[in-house]
């Protein structure tokens, strides 16, 4: 539902219109081009678009394989996506992993985003999605206990998703 006021005829949205995404995911190449059998590096960010203060968390161990949240996926235009190999085990999670954002504020998303997988020469288009579920039941064996006070404050954040602007990357010989 939008909210609006009416003033002298004139709809006005409201300062958090429940249409527009609540985040954004901004994507930029480190690596625009590499050799066959390189990685491609990324930075990524989360962009709080809403009118309100959200609390989000970051990727961790299973995020690229939908274990945790946020559930973190690469697209590569034109290349079927292959599933992920993993054992069982999982880090478990830690406090700096919850965070709140301020209207226009962003955060890195470091170290567990990972890459997509390219299968070889070529130029890709790839996109990065970024869902928070705090509902999500969370999978796999952590390799220590989940800490408590942050599992509930995971429970408690700003269910969210976007996919990034497209980035193009070129695979040489």
């Amino acid at each position: 539902m939008k909210i609006c006021f009416v003033l002298l005829g004139l709809a006005i949205p409201a300062a958090d219109d429940p249409t527009k995404p609540v985040i954004a995911v901004e994507l930029k190449a480190l690596t625009p081009v590499l050799k066959k059998g390189q990685y491609p590096r990324f930075s990524a960010e989360v962009v709080n678009r809403s009118g309100r203060e959200i609390t989000l968390v970051k990727p961790g161990d299973g995020s690229d394989c939908g274990w945790r949240t946020p559930v973190i996926t690469w697209t590569v235009e034109g290349v079927k996506p292959r599933g992920v190999l993993r054992c069982g085990n999982v880090n478990p999670l830690r406090p700096n992993e919850v965070f709140t954002l301020k209207p226009g504020q962003r955060m890195a998303l470091d170290e567990w985003v990972g890459a997509p997988q390219l299968p070889g020469p070529g130029t890709y288009t790839v996109r990065l999605r970024y869902e928070n579920r705090p509902d999500l039941k969370w999978r796999g064996k952590p390799l220590g206990e989940h800490d408590a006070a942050t599992m509930a404050r995971v429970r408690a954040s700003t269910p969210a998703a976007a996919e990034s602007n497209p980035v193009r990357i070129e695979v040489r010989n």
